[in-house]
């Protein structure tokens, strides 16, 4: 497909749960207790606008049980300690109940490298108070550790090495020099042994096919994020510059700080 059946597609697919999309986003300022979009009357707004009160004295009180009630409801959702197991398929087949042991033993290792009992918290977090929890779990070859570097290349694209020479036995005992070539390291190229990278996604940020019933039956799935315009630079490099606007900026709502801001230093990814 080229760009412009792609846009379209996004299009169609953004105002097919817009409305569903919006209430999310109210779910968001409710549980955050900012939901009172509208000034109220004078009369409740006299301690908010009077400059005989210091501003940390000003306090607004409301009746919103709505954060205590989800906080609960999260709460309850945790006491039962969702998780996860590998077990054999055959309960009394002993090579099944091998691989199963093996492969719970690195499911536990990886639960616990990537802290998953903070990400559980985080998903019934989104469950309860937006009504949807998702993740997008991929593998990305610029995360774990360094395990090296690329070499050093010249201008023509070869690799640098450097030659060293060494003494060794040869096979009837004598003596002889040995030259042996090594590459260069590009100590500002290191080279990453990848890692899975569990991504957390806003229900309001996964859009389907309006023609389907359900994301199940959706023939695609749309993700939009927001990412800084220094990685997209690394990854297009001089293209960036072709297709760059720097007047233009994204109104963003924030689920974190549970309000909208402007955003100049991003751009709108879709997936």
């Amino acid at each position: 497909m080229d760009i412009g059946k792609l846009d379209k597609l996004y299009k169609d697919a953004e105002q097919c749960d817009d409305q569903l999309f919006s209430e999310m986003r109210s779910n968001v300022l409710l549980v955050s207790g900012d939901h009172y979009n509208q000034r109220a009357t004078k009369f409740w707004d006299r301690v908010q606008d009077t400059k005989g009160i210091k501003d940390a004295a000003k306090l607004r009180l409301t009746k919103n049980h709505t954060a205590t009630i989800c906080r609960r409801k999260i709460g309850k959702v945790l006491s039962h300690a969702p998780n996860t197991m590998v077990t054999p398929n055959n309960q009394d087949e002993m090579q099944d109940q091998k691989t199963a042991e093996l492969n719970d033993a690195v499911w536990k290792f990886e639960k616990k490298k990537q802290k998953m009992r903070s990400k559980v918290r985080m998903w019934a977090e989104d469950f309860i108070n937006l009504g949807e929890c998702w993740c997008k779990v991929f593998w990305d070859d610029t995360k774990g550790e360094v395990i090296g570097y690329e070499p050093k290349v010249d201008e023509d694209g070869c690799e640098l090495c450097k030659q060293t020479t060494s003494i060794v036995m040869n096979e009837y005992g004598q003596q002889v020099e040995q030259v042996t070539e090594e590459q260069i390291p590009d100590e500002e190229k290191p080279v990453m042994s990848g890692d899975f990278v569990f991504e957390r996604v806003f229900a309001f940020n996964i859009m389907r096919d309006p023609n389907s019933q359900s994301l199940e039956d959706s023939p695609y799935v749309i993700v939009r994020k927001m990412i800084d315009k220094s990685t997209v630079k690394k990854i297009m490099g001089d293209d960036f510059s072709k297709y760059e606007n720097e007047e233009e900026s994204y109104l963003v709502f924030d689920s974190d700080k549970a309000n909208y801001a402007e955003e100049k230093n991003k751009i709108m990814l879709r997936e």
